[in-house]
Formats: C-alpha cells, structure tokens, sequence
C-alpha cells in the first residue's frame, strides 16, 4: 500500500493519504504525486544466461503538477527529464505549452 504526505495549502495542517499502488508522493516535492513522467526510455542489458536484451518504455516518475513540466501532446515530464524534453521540443520545433 503507498502511503504520500500532502500539506494543506491553506492551513499549517498535514494530511497522509493512503490506498492502493497508485497513491504514491511526487518525487520533486513529496506532495501526493496526480501524474507520471512520459520521458521515453530504453533499457538494455544481460541476462543471467548471457543473452543481450531492450526494453522500451516511460521513466514513469510520480509527479504532481507544481513540479511536472508540460509538453505537446499531452505529455508531462518529472525534474529530472525537462531540461532533457525542453532541448527535444526546440530541436524539432514544437511548441511547449505555457
């Protein structure tokens, strides 16, 4: 069960909000985390027995929206890949929403 602290914005107070896998705390912040970082990834490595492999996917990152970065498409990225998304959006031209 995951378990995330979120201060209440207009009290000193502090809340702790449990539930399923999908309450997690955002990794900027610590707030409770409403989104995931679309960052695409690819991951390699060996296995046990020496064969090669690649696996495809999101850095899927917990973020909320004060430390999740916009991008087109619908897309959100955690601190640790906006600049990375930011520099991809200018290098094809797309505009980032503000």
């Amino acid at each position: 069960m995951g378990c995330a602290e979120m201060r209440l914005p207009d009290a000193n107070g502090v809340a702790i909000v449990c539930g399923g896998r999908a309450i997690k705390p955002c990794v900027g912040c610590g707030q409770l985390a409403t989104r995931l970082c679309d960052f695409k990834l690819v991951l390699t490595g060996v296995s046990g027995s020496g064969r090669a492999w690649r696996r495809h996917g999101t850095c899927s990152a917990p973020i909320c929206t004060n430390c999740m970065t916009h991008l087109p498409g619908d897309k959100d990225a955690c601190p640790q890949h906006a600049a990375a998304c930011l520099e991809a959006c200018a290098r094809h031209g797309l505009e980032v929403p503000g």
